[in-house]
C-alpha cells in the first residue's frame, strides 16, 4: 500500500520473488484519495506450493519524485489474531441441556481449528458455521460485559422498537459474558432510509448499539481496469467489478469465466460486497468490445450495471492524432516507373486507429502497406501507411485521400494530393559566413538559402567542384511555409572544417518539380578575402568634389585619410568595403571640394592605409599664370582665359585687313594724280 502521493495515477508497483526475479501476476487497483493524499493498493497472490514462509517477497512502489521498498512474507504480514467470544445460550437456563456459540471473527488467513475444553479437558469438536443462509433479513445483536440484572434487548429501526422484546437474567449464572440474539428485520422495514440499532435496557440503566448504514439501499457497482504495468502488449486487460447490496450477486455480459470470484465480504455498516475479476484477451479488448458487470440484489431484485470498453478508459487525447500525406520524391518519379504516396499519423494511441486510402476514379483499385505502430522517446507514437501507384496516373493530377479514422469517434481526418498543376521556382542563394569566422579555430558553414517554390517536395544537395558531397556532410533544415505567401522554403548548411583552406567552387544543388534540370548556385574564390593582396588607388576629380578609389585589396580592413598638404581633412565620406566577385573589396572616399574654396598651388592628398602597406596619391591646381581667371560682372562664376580668346583673333583679324585697305586706297589715289 502506498499512501500520501500526487498526482493521483502517478505510482506504479513492482513485486520480485525471493531469488529476485520479477513477479507480474498482481493485481494493482486504481488510487483514491485527493488533493496530496492518494491511497493505492498492489496485491500478490501466492500459491502454496512455492510459499517459505521464511522467505520474503519484495515490493517496489515508485513514482517521478522516488522509490520506495518494502519486504513482505507472503502470510505473515497478513496474519491476523482473530477475536474470541462465548455467546450465552439462547434457550432458557431451566432446560437440561443448552448450546454455547463460540464466536471467532476478524482472523486471517481463513484457515482455523476451534476446540472446546471442560475443566481444561478437550470435548468432542462442535458444529462450526462459517455463514448461516436464509430467506429472510436477519441481523445479529451480540451484547458482552452484562451487568448483574436482568436485561431486555430489542431491535430498532431509525430508533423505533420493530420486535418483540427479549429478555435475559443475568444474575443466576456468573458465567454469562456475553449475549447472541437474532432478529428478523419485518418486509416493511426493509427499505432503504432505514437504519438499525440494538437496545439493551435494564432497571436503572439503557445501551444503544451503532447504527447500520442504509443495508436495504439500491445496489452500487463499480468497474474499471487495471493498468498493464508490464508494458506488454500481448498480456491481456483485466477487468474488476465489485457491488453492494443486502444480497448481491455479479455478473459478467458477455458471459464468460471470470478470472476470481465472486469473492464475497461484509463491511462494518453490513452491506455486502461482491467483487470479481475478468481477463479479456487484447484482441477483443482493442475491437472496442463493450464489457457489462450487472450487480442483482436478490432481496429487492433490483438490478444495476456499467459497461467498460477501450473507448471509455482511454482519454480523448489518445483519440486525436495529426495526419500528413506526403507525396513521391523526385527520383521516384523521374526514374522509375511506381512511385509511393506515404501518409503519416502521429499520436499518442496510433494503433486504434485505421488508415484507407481512396482515388477520386471509381473503379481503382489500390492496396497499400500499413507498418506497425512505432513508439517515439518524446511518449509519441506513429503509423506509416504507404500506396504505391504507377507514375503515368500520378502524373495524369490523379486526386489521392488518406482517411484517417480512430476507433472510438465517427469523425475521420481526410488529406488529399496530387500532382501540382502550378509549380513555382525556387530561389537559390548562398552565404558565406564572416571573415572572422572563417578564419577562426572552430568548424563554420555555408548557407544555401533556398525560397519561394511550390509544392514542398525538394532536394537539396552540394558539390564541391564537380564531386558531389556526402550527406554527413552537410544539414538540411525542415520545409517551412513562408509566411504570406503561397510558397515554401528550406535551407543547407555546409560544414566548412577550420583546417582547410582551399580556393575551391561550392554549388548548392536544388531539385524541384517546377524545372527538369537542377538549379544551382555557385560560390568561388571562397577564401580569397582572408589572402593579404595590397590595393591599387586612383584619385579623380569631379565638379566639386575629390573622389579616392581604392580596389583589389584584402582582406577587407582599410582606412583611407585627406590631407591638405600636412593638414588632416574631416569633410569626408567613405562607403563600406565592397566585395567583388574574385573575393576582393573596393572602396570610395568622397571629399567635398568646391572650384572657389581650391586655390591655386594647394595640394590634396589621398592616404590609403592597409595591412600590405600606405599609399599616397597627391592632386594640385596650377599658379594663376598658367590658367588666368576673368570675372565677369553680371555672374558670380569665374570665366577662363580660353573663353576671351577667339573674339581677340577677331579684332585683330578685322584691325590688319582695314591697314591694308587703307594702304590700297592711297596707293592707287597718288598713281592716278602722277598720271594726270
Amino acid at each position: 500500500m502506498a499512501r500520501g502521493f500526487s498526482p493521483a495515477e502517478s505510482v506504479s508497483f513492482k513485486w520480485t520473488n525471493p531469488k529476485g526475479e520479477p513477479v507480474n501476476d498482481f493485481v494493482q487497483y486504481p488510487a483514491v484519495g485527493q488533493g496530496g493524499e492518494n491511497t493505492k493498493i498492489s496485491h500478490l497472490r501466492v500459491k502454496k506450493i512455492v510459499f517459505d514462509p521464511n522467505n520474503s517477497y519484495k515490493c517496489e512502489a515508485a513514482n517521478s519524485v522516488g522509490v520506495k521498498n518494502i519486504s513482505l512474507l507472503p502470510a505473515g504480514g497478513n496474519v491476523k489474531r482473530p477475536s474470541v467470544y462465548i455467546l450465552a445460550p439462547p434457550e432458557q437456563i431451566q432446560n437440561e441441556t443448552v448450546t454455547l456459540t463460540c464466536y471467532v471473527k476478524d482472523f486471517y488467513p481463513k484457515e482455523v481449528f476451534v476446540s472446546w475444553l471442560a475443566d481444561d479437558d478437550h470435548l468432542k469438536p462442535g458444529k462450526g458455521r462459517p455463514f448461516r443462509e436464509s430467506e429472510t433479513a436477519d441481523l445479529e445483536c451480540v451484547v458482552r460485559d452484562l451487568p448483574s440484572s436482568e436485561v431486555c434487548i430489542t431491535l430498532q429501526a431509525n430508533g423505533a422498537d420493530i420486535s418483540e422484546v427479549n429478555c435475559v437474567d443475568v444474575t443466576q449464572s456468573e458465567n454469562i459474558q456475553s449475549v447472541t440474539i437474532d432478529f428478523t428485520i419485518p418486509k416493511e422495514h426493509q427499505k432503504k432510509d432505514k437504519t438499525f440499532t440494538c437496545t439493551v435496557r435494564s432497571l436503572f440503566k439503557s445501551w444503544t448499539s451503532k447504527p447500520t448504514g442504509n443495508i436495504f439501499g439500491d445496489p452500487t457497482v463499480e468497474l474499471s481496469v487495471v493498468p498493464n504495468v508490464s508494458g506488454s502488449s500481448s498480456n491481456p486487460e483485466k477487468l474488476v467489478c465489485s457491488g453492494t447490496g443486502f444480497d448481491p450477486k455479479i455478473r459478467w455480459i458477455p458471459d464468460s469465466e471470470a478470472k476470481t470470484g465472486p469473492v464475497v465480504t461484509v463491511g462494518e455498516n453490513g452491506c455486502v460486497k461482491v467483487y470479481s475479476e475478468k481477463l479479456v484477451s487484447q484482441q477483443e479488448w482493442n475491437q472496442g468490445i463493450k464489457f457489462t458487470c450487472e450487480i442483482t440484489d436478490q432481496l429487492n431484485a433490483k438490478t444495476i450495471h456499467k459497461n467498460i470498453s477501450i473507448c471509455a478508459v482511454n482519454e480523448r487525447s489518445s483519440q486525436l492524432a495529426d495526419v500528413y500525406l506526403l507525396g513521391p520524391s523526385l527520383s521516384d518519379v523521374r526514374s522509375r516507373t511506381d512511385v509511393n504516396l506515404t501518409c503519416l499519423v502521429i499520436g499518442h494511441r496510433v494503433k486504434d486507429f485505421t488508415v484507407q486510402w481512396k482515388m477520386d476514379r471509381p473503379d481503382s483499385n489500390l492496396t497499400h502497406n500499413t507498418q506497425r505502430p512505432q513508439v517515439h522517446a518524446n511518449g509519441t507514437q506513429s503509423i506509416q501507411s504507404t500506396l504505391k501507384v504507377p507514375v503515368r496516373t500520378w502524373d495524369a493530377y490523379s486526386v489521392f485521400t488518406c482517411e484517417v479514422k480512430p476507433l472510438c469517434s465517427g469523425d475521420a481526418q481526410k488529406k488529399h494530393i496530387s500532382k501540382t498543376r502550378d509549380p513555382k521556382r525556387p530561389t537559390v542563394r548562398i552565404f558565406k559566413p564572416s571573415d572572422s569566422d572563417l578564419c577562426g579555430s572552430q568548424n563554420t558553414s555555408l548557407l544555401c538559402m533556398v525560397t519561394g517554390f511550390f509544392p514542398s517536395e525538394i532536394s537539396v544537395h552540394w558539390q564541391l567542384n564537380v564531386t558531389q558531397l556526402d550527406a554527413s556532410r552537410f544539414t538540411n533544415s525542415p520545409v517551412v511555409s513562408d509566411v504570406g505567401a503561397e510558397g515554401y522554403s528550406i535551407y543547407s548548411a555546409l560544414i566548412l572544417p577550420a583546417s582547410q583552406w582551399k580556393e575551391d567552387m561550392y554549388s548548392c544543388i536544388v531539385s524541384h518539380e517546377s524545372s527538369q534540370n537542377p538549379i544551382i548556385a555557385t560560390l568561388e574564390n571562397l577564401y580569397a578575402s582572408l589572402t593579404h593582396s595590397a590595393p591599387t588607388a586612383k584619385l579623380l576629380q569631379g565638379s566639386n568634389e575629390l573622389v579616392c578609389l581604392a580596389f583589389g585589396f584584402s582582406p577587407s580592413a582599410i582606412n583611407i585619410t585627406w590631407l591638405l598638404g600636412l593638414t588632416e581633412m574631416s569633410d569626408h565620406r567613405v562607403t563600406s568595403p565592397a566585395e567583388d566577385p574574385d573575393g576582393k573589396f573596393s572602396i570610395r572616399s568622397h571629399l567635398h571640394l568646391p572650384p572657389t574654396k581650391w586655390a591655386p598651388g594647394e595640394v590634396y592628398s589621398c592616404r590609403v592605409t592597409h595591412i600590405t602597406g600606405v599609399l599616397l596619391l597627391n592632386i594640385s591646381k596650377p599658379e594663376i599664370f598658367e590658367e588666368a581667371i576673368f570675372m565677369n560682372e553680371n555672374k558670380a562664376e569665374s570665366i577662363p582665359h580660353e573663353s576671351l580668346e577667339e573674339p581677340w583673333k577677331m579684332a585683330c583679324s578685322f584691325l590688319v585687313l582695314f591697314l591694308l585697305s587703307l594702304l590700297y586706297g592711297c596707293t592707287v589715289t597718288l598713281v592716278k594724280v602722277k598720271t594726270t
